[in-house]
This record gives structure tokens, C-alpha cells and sequence, in this order.
């Protein structure tokens, strides 16, 4: 049960920050499908870098435990086939339209 707990849980920050991270590459990368890739990595390595601090507990940061751990949840939010109105319903309403 905690397990399900923390894979809803990790749905939000790992979804937060693939937003965020889809407008970095804005006019450099125009493929939407390269862009996703770029922004699910880095929100992938942000949530495992805070996550496994978060699961140090005074000891020496987790990044692998974290990073398999966040793995699930990031993947969720990686859409099957890219388009921009799957955008708008995976990344927290952001519309993409518009950069495309």
C-alpha cells in the first residue's frame, strides 16, 4: 500500500517538472518529440537528485534508489505518440501549440 501511496505521490513533482522542462529547449529544438525526451531526462534526474537526498536520513545521498523509484512515475507521464493536444493533457494543461 505504501508503494501506491508514493507512486501517486511522485506523480506530481515528476509531472511539475517535465513541464517546466518542456519550454527550455523552446527555439532550439523544434521536434516535439525530442523536446519531451529532453524534458522527461531531466525531470527524471531532478526528482532522483532530490529524491535521494530526501532518502539519505543522515547518511550518504541515495541517487540510485531514488532514481528507480521515480522511474514509474516519470514514465507515466511520457505519452505514447507526442502531439501537441497530448501535451496540453499531460503537462498540467501547458499548451504547445504555439512553439510548434
Amino acid at each position: 500500500m505504501a508503494d501506491v501511496a508514493f507512486l501517486i505521490g511522485a506523480l506530481i513533482p515528476t509531472g511539475v517538472l517535465a513541464a517546466l522542462f518542456i519550454w527550455m529547449p523552446g527555439r532550439y529544438v523544434t521536434s516535439i518529440v525530442l523536446r519531451a525526451g529532453i524534458a522527461n531526462a531531466l525531470a527524471l534526474v531532478g526528482a532522483a537528485l532530490i529524491g535521494g537526498m530526501g532518502m539519505a536520513d543522515g547518511g550518504p545521498p541515495k541517487f540510485d534508489a531514488a532514481l528507480v523509484a521515480y522511474a514509474l512515475p516519470q514514465a507515466i507521464w511520457l505519452p505514447e505518440r507526442p502531439s501537441p493536444s497530448s501535451f496540453s493533457i499531460f503537462h498540467l494543461g501547458v499548451r504547445t501549440q504555439r512553439f510548434l
